[in-house]
């Protein structure tokens, strides 16, 4: 099960409530508000954009355009948790070109075969290019963790073992002029350059193929940039 948990939607920020409000949002596929066990509290504040059930895909995209290509630096900050299931397939953050379709299960993590733009991906699945979870960085034209051009963290060591988990992690995505840096619990692990010079859709994805996970993200999402 992927998700996302609540703080309160304003255009592109949040704040704590005890109720999601997603307007100004699409969310589609298998994405619902509501509540999962494990978490602090029993208010529906939580996004579970897939149940821990074989080949789902569920998205939540902001409604209107960014032009984030007028941007030199720009943040997001987002909790996220990934469990419930045997370890499949894992959760983007997401900004594309065109309004978001076409949204896929399985290996995909739920982002849409031919959008083009950046994804930074949790991904819990091993589909043949690396020891999981991975961590990966890709802006181009569709996703696999195969893909030419991909910028990744494998688990060879087994320091990516906490990806997992029943607790809520916090994620924060850092562009500086070109440079991606992706932490999580306040740590550096990854980074690449990856110029953004066009408007585009700002949007989390996930999903299940034949082994599953609940995805589930918090609303603590911040964005802000200059």
């Amino acid at each position: 099960e992927d998700g996302i948990r609540d703080h309160c939607v304003t255009g592109v920020q949040t704040c704590a409530l005890p109720i999601l409000n997603t307007a100004g949002w699409n969310l589609t596929g298998n994405a619902f508000v509501g509540d999962t066990p494990g978490d602090i509290d029993n208010f529906s504040n939580e996004l579970i954009l897939t149940n821990a059930q074989g080949n789902q895909s569920g998205a939540i995209f902001y409604s209107q355009p960014l032009n984030l290509g007028i941007c030199s630096q720009w943040t997001v900050d987002f909790e996220y948790r990934i469990w419930g299931g045997s370890a499949a397939d894992g959760l983007a953050f997401c900004f594309i070109q065109v309004p978001p379709a076409g949204f896929v299960p399985g290996g995909g993590v739920g982002i849409p075969g031919t959008a083009n733009g950046l994804k930074v991906v949790l991904d819990t699945w091993d589909n043949g290019c690396g020891a999981n979870p991975e961590l990966q960085i890709f802006n181009g034209v569709g996703y696999n963790e195969c893909i030419a051009g991909i910028v990744k963290l494998t688990n060879t060591a087994g320091n990516l073992n906490f990806i997992r988990g029943n607790t809520y992690k916090p994620v924060r995505i850092i562009y500086n002029n070109g440079q991606i840096s992706l932490l999580i619990n306040n740590i550096l692990y990854l980074s690449a350059n990856f110029p953004i010079n066009f408007s585009g859709y700002m949007g989390f994805t996930a999903s299940t193929g034949g082994a599953t996970d609940q995805d589930r993200k918090s609303t603590r999402l911040n964005s802000s940039h200059t």
